[in-house]
Order: C-alpha cells, then sequence, then structure tokens
C-alpha cells in the first residue's frame, strides 16, 4: 500500500512538473515569437527581409555559440550562462546598430536628394515626377524609402500620406521638415524648388556646425573616458600585485560600501560630462 502511494505521489509530481514545463514553453513561445516578430518588422523598414523564425534560429544559434565560448574561456558554468545571456541580445543589437547606420546614410543623402527634386521640378517636372526622378539618381537607402512611397502613391494613396508613412517609417526630424514643408507648399502655395533649396543648405549647414561639435568636444569624451576608465584600471593593476589585499573589497562590507560609492560616483561623472559635451544644435 505505501508502495502505491508512493508511485502516485512521483507520478503526480513529474504530471505537475510536465505541466508547469509546457506551460512555461507555451509562454516563452508566444513571447518570442512576439519579439522575433517585432525584429522582422524594424528589419521590413530597413528592406531587409527575414522571417520571425529565422530570427528565433539566430537567437538560439547566438546563444549557443556564446555559452560555449564562455565555457571554453572560463572553465565556469556560471560564466557559461552570462555568455549566453548576452549572446541573446546580440541580434537585437545588430538590428539598431544596423538601423542606426541605416538612418545616419539617409540622413546625409537628405541634402542631395533635396537639392535634386528641386532641379528637377526648376526643369519643369511635377513633384511626382520629381521624386521619382530623384529615386533613379541616388542610391539607397533613401531611394529605396521614397521609391516605396511612390509605389504607395500609386496603388491610390494621396501624395501627403504616402510621405507621412515614409517619417513613420524613417524616424529623422530633417525628413519631418521636408516632409511638412512639401505638405504645406502643396496646400497653401508656394515657390516650393526654392524652400527645398533652402531646406538643402539648412541641413548642410546644420550638419557642418554638428561635425566641427564633435571635433571640439572629442577632448573632452577622450577625458571622461580616461578619468572614468583610471579607477577600474587602478583595481585591476592592484589585483595583480595584490590579490589578497583587493579581495577586501568585495569580501567586506565596508569594501562593498566604498565599490557601491565608487560605481555612484562613476556614474554621476559620466551623465555630468555628457551633459557638459552634448550640445544641441
Amino acid at each position: 500500500m505505501k508502495i502505491i502511494i508512493l508511485l502516485l505521489v512521483f507520478l503526480m509530481a513529474v504530471a505537475g512538473g510536465f505541466g508547469a514545463l509546457l506551460v512555461v514553453q507555451q509562454r516563452y513561445g508566444t513571447y518570442e515569437q512576439r519579439v522575433a516578430a517585432l525584429s522582422a518588422g524594424q528589419l521590413k523598414e530597413m528592406f531587409v527581409f527575414m522571417s520571425p523564425q529565422t530570427i528565433i534560429y539566430l537567437k538560439l544559434a547566438a546563444v549557443v555559440v556564446m555559452a560555449l565560448i564562455g565555457l571554453a574561456w572560463t572553465g565556469s558554468f556560471t560564466y557559461g550562462l552570462l555568455f549566453a545571456g548576452a549572446g541573446y541580445g546580440i541580434p537585437q543589437l545588430a538590428i539598431w546598430w544596423k538601423k542606426k547606420k541605416r538612418l545616419e546614410k539617409f540622413e546625409e543623402q537628405l541634402p542631395e536628394a533635396m537639392q535634386n527634386l528641386s532641379n528637377g521640378m526648376k526643369a519643369g517636372f511635377t513633384i511626382v515626377q520629381g521624386i521619382e526622378n530623384m529615386v533613379s539618381d541616388l542610391a539607397p537607402p533613401i531611394s529605396q524609402d521614397f521609391g516605396l512611397a511612390m509605389r504607395e502613391y500609386r496603388m491610390g494613396l494621396q501624395l501627403d500620406e504616402a510621405l507621412q508613412h515614409m517619417t513613420q517609417r524613417v524616424p529623422s526630424p530633417d525628413l519631418n521638415l521636408v516632409v511638412t514643408a512639401i505638405n504645406i507648399t502643396r496646400t497653401m502655395g508656394g515657390n516650393l524648388p526654392e524652400m527645398l533649396e533652402k531646406i538643402a543648405f539648412t541641413i548642410r549647414e546644420r550638419r557642418r556646425i554638428e561635425g566641427k561639435n564633435r571635433a571640439l568636444t572629442s577632448q573632452g569624451k577622450l577625458q571622461g573616458i580616461v578619468v572614468g576608465a583610471l579607477p577600474v584600471a587602478l583595481g585591476a593593476v592592484f589585483y595583480v600585485m595584490d590579490p589578497k589585499m583587493m579581495s577586501y573589497m568585495w569580501n567586506t562590507g565596508i569594501g562593498l560600501l566604498l565599490l557601491f560609492i565608487i560605481g555612484v560616483l562613476e556614474i554621476l561623472g559620466f551623465v555630468f560630462i555628457r551633459k557638459i559635451i552634448n550640445i544641441d544644435v
């Protein structure tokens, strides 16, 4: 009788654990699919077409590879898990970096595109013909986004709606300024080619000033990096020279308090230096 009761308890525990595993798998699978679908949508906005299932496979591959690297490098299962967690975020980090570089390239091409559109309209093109001519003359990524806007226009959307959709895909203040100027000029009237030339000149000048600003503040950024890295570097040197002495920093209450204070001061210093050198143009 006792054996039967133990067997029943064991079977119930197995069934409960299996059920919990199914629930976790279902919840995690739904979350993972949602994240993968969001990443696939971000890639689609950059004209990189990839299914959510492929993104899930890439995440799993990155997790496995980083876990193996962590185990091989440190020989510790704990560090292997930490490396695996970092591997999970690598695909999303790559998407963010790709999106950032694409936006920078788009904003770099925008003044040339506006000058091209202005010249075309001065030559007698309508604004739609001018945009289509600009799309054929310029390279991606700006030709891709304006080309998609033209396809939406040919499918039946109003031009202002197609351009507004483009501003939603490309979060650029300069593009928003251009689209707003085009829509207002088409509605209220005005010299659109001249306005586009002025916008292109304004964007070029602002980019020139931003470049000069980056050059002038580069020394401050370097000083912030050096000063911020100095305590960490000194701590590493002291640990190599005398590991027993440095172990008091994380084995005693006073040492942990000092590490906490150092971390807070490092963060405050980073924030203050960033506020000083970050000049909005």
